[in-house]
């Protein structure tokens, strides 16, 4: 699977450059979303007015304004492009295995991140109060029941919710902010996360999605109304599929098998634990104190720490934690003295392999790349060394020879696999040439894109400072991996070069590239910078796909909705209540004084003559002593019905009873409710 996305993101690097290829910053572009919809989201808050009948007026009013309808299909977009940018930033991490052992709490909390993120565009769904509010809200009701259906079902009873606006309002808001301060806990064991770099990235971005915003705004949909159905609205599937999913099943399995799914993902870094090339160990009489492999660990594994009764003279020892170390090998590249090794793969091994190889075959190339490089086919399969061993043994050496011709030259090839090119210590290089090595070859992922996000990076630095060094026939060339040409055409260009040239008047080829000077540059080059848009709004406008009308009930249904609140009397206990009611002035029972439970309800409903519902509904309460509710929504064909009821609290004798002559529309729904004052059932009709 790592392969096909490798792929992708090397065909996008063909057109971007591999310095602009916006496949390379998922995590980058999530940060920028946030900051997008912070922006766009406190515009849109300053207009916007809380309450079931302001609220739509007010979203009608922002989608009036060119400028307002512009920043709500800016912080709508934004929505859908952050969900679909976490999850594919969570798909790469997961086939690139890099989820688990010191990487599990970004992946736990990333997955809470997107949790929040989904809660957070839920409630900005209900905040427009259109139908989409309306179907959200009556989920809600069919999960929590009780006193949720009476706030929302009774009539005239939406209009006074102005407290539920608020709540959402509020949530909606503080739980925004707490995901931008959650990012820090997401990030907390990453040494210099780029959270805003690239610049250019930024500009992008915000261009694709007011490209997309004036191609098709947002609509607005028709204002929510309990007194009709939904039928047909459009639905944005990212955040609102589990609607449909519920109409068809239950809201307590969509739910449930969401929890399930969830939990499983957030197992998965315990479920499926990998084995890395470590942990990196200190040989501490080698450590200088220099500091600088703590510098420039990925993921602060390292810290230093002052010697005490230590003859060395030095005033500081690196010291790993083994629990943050991912075996990358950076601080083996780094160190001059030879102080740090990872564990399985010493630096011995490695060295020795390479100086037995080189003197076995005449000026041979060397070719130094990852393991990543070497799994998905950058490396020939027959050119690459064994990459496994059993566990809590070393490695077996990283090396491999394998002779290549070109324009009728042999020459021996010997590819040598490190966890990261990061590993490679510039001094290793300069041992080799002594040794007879006719050129290097370091073969590296792209600079964004290494597994251990710095190793090009640092192999770039550690090797500016060797400029004598440099003086070698060195090459280093970054590639998409999965692409076995770069390597031949590497080698090509070496025997060719090699062959022409004499040694003083060698080429050297471009080996660093300047990152932190690009990551500033706020307009990439024209011909990376049309490309990197025209990829960003491709894998924006996916928001398009999952947005689509989706029927809630059929256009020729309507519906009976009976919404009963009711106390039942207490059960009388004649025993315990005699003497007491003795004792108490007219009109006020014992049962009022001591409590006790309640007679059940029993509802009986008969449409046309045919009884479609008897139930019995226990109070509420432990003690069985609480008031019952009631929410039923009784199916039925448009047209005239005739609707009897009646309302048993005694467990003996009808006491209530109504009969109605409705005539319902396709899509109305007929309220019917108990008035406890009036003691009487009340039909209410729709607004016609």
């Amino acid at each position: 699977m790592e392969k096909v996305w490798a792929r992708a993101e090397g065909l996008t690097s063909r057109l971007t450059g591999t310095a602009f290829n916006p496949l390379y910053h998922l995590g980058t572009l999530a940060v920028m979303l946030l900051i997008i919809l912070a922006l766009t989201g406190g515009y849109l808050t300053l207009f916007y007015r809380p309450g079931a009948e302001r609220a739509y007026e007010t979203v009608a009013a922002l989608n009036a304004s060119w400028f307002g309808h512009l920043m709500r299909s800016l912080h709508r977009y934004a929505a859908n492009a952050l969900v679909i940018v976490t999850l594919a930033h969570a798909f790469k991490m997961l086939i690139g295995d890099r989820f688990w052992g010191a990487r599990w709490l970004a992946w736990v909390s990333g997955w809470i991140s997107l949790v929040l993120i989904f809660i957070i565009g839920v409630m900005g769904y209900w905040l427009v109060w259109d139908e989409t509010a309306q179907w959200l809200t009556e989920f809600s009701i069919n999960l929590l029941g009780g006193r949720v259906a009476l706030a929302f079902y009774q009539p005239g009873a939406v209009e006074q919710n102005f407290a539920f606006f608020v709540i959402i309002l509020f949530l909606h808001v503080f739980m925004g902010i707490l995901l931008l301060g959650w990012l820090l806990i997401h990030v907390i064991r990453l040494s210099r996360p780029a959270l805003l770099e690239p610049r250019w990235l930024g500009i992008a971005l915000t261009l694709s999605l007011t490209i997309l915003a004036l191609v098709r705004p947002v609509p607005l949909g028709n204002p929510a109304d309990f007194s009709r159905l939904v039928s047909n609205v459009p639905i944005d599937w990212l955040y609102l599929g589990f609607l449909p999913a519920a109409q068809r099943t239950s809201p307590s399995m969509v739910i449930g098998l969401s929890l399930v799914s969830l939990l499983f993902l957030i197992a998965l870094p315990w479920l499926w634990r990998g084995r890395i090339t470590g942990p990196a160990v200190i040989t501490e009489h080698l450590c200088t104190g220099c500091a600088l492999c703590a510098l420039k660990c990925p993921y602060e594994a390292i810290d230093m720490e002052p010697r005490s009764g230590d003859a060395s003279g030095f005033k500081a020892l690196a010291v790993v934690t083994e629990s943050l170390c991912t075996g990358c090998g950076l601080c083996v590249g780094t160190c001059a003295t030879v102080g740090v090794d990872l564990q399985p793969l010493p630096t011995r091994t490695v060295l020795q392999a390479l100086q037995e190889a080189i003197q076995a075959h005449e000026s041979p190339i060397v070719v130094v790349t990852c393991q990543r490089q070497a799994v998905l086919g950058t490396v020939p399969h027959e050119w690459r060394p064994p990459l496994t061993a059993p566990p809590d043994t070393l490695l077996p050496p990283p090396v491999q020879v394998r002779p290549f011709t070109h324009n009728n030259t042999t020459v021996s090839v010997i590819t040598c696999v490190l966890p990261c090119t990061g590993m490679f210590n510039p001094d290793w290089a300069r041992t080799l040439f002594d040794l007879g090595m006719q050129a290097l070859l370091i073969l590296s992922c792209p600079a964004d894109d290494c597994n251990y996000r710095e190793g090009p990076f640092w192999l770039g630095e550690n090797l500016r400072l060797r400029k004598r060094l440099l003086e070698n026939p060195i090459y280093w060339t970054t590639t998409a991996p999965g692409r076995p040409h770069t390597l031949t055409e590497m080698l090509e260009r070496i025997i060719e070069e090699q062959a022409a040239l004499p040694a003083p008047e060698k080429r050297l080829p471009r080996v660093v590239l300047d990152r932190a000077t690009r990551n500033k540059l706020w307009l990439p080059p024209f011909r990376s910078f049309v490309p990197a848009l025209v990829m960003l709004l491709v894998l924006l406008a996916f928001t398009f796909v999952f947005e689509h009308p989706t029927t809630a009930v059929a256009p020729e249904t309507a519906t009976l909705r009976l919404v009963l609140e009711h106390t039942p009397p207490l059960k009388a206990n004649n025993t315990t209540t005699a003497p007491l009611q003795a004792t108490l002035p007219a009109g006020v029972s014992a049962e009022q004084i001591l409590g006790g439970e309640r007679h059940p309800v029993r509802l009986r409903l008969d449409i046309d003559g045919q009884t479609i519902l008897d139930k019995t509904y226990a109070p509420s309460g432990i003690h069985k002593d609480g008031e019952v509710i009631v929410v039923e929504q009784l199916s039925l064909t448009p047209g005239a019905h005739t609707v009897h009821i009646w309302l048993m609290d005694d467990e003996q004798t009808w006491r209530y009873e109504a009969e109605k002559r409705i005539d319902i529309q396709p899509l109305q729904v007929v309220t019917l409710t108990f008035d406890e004052e009036a003691a009487a059932f009340v039909f209410t009709l729709p607004h016609q």
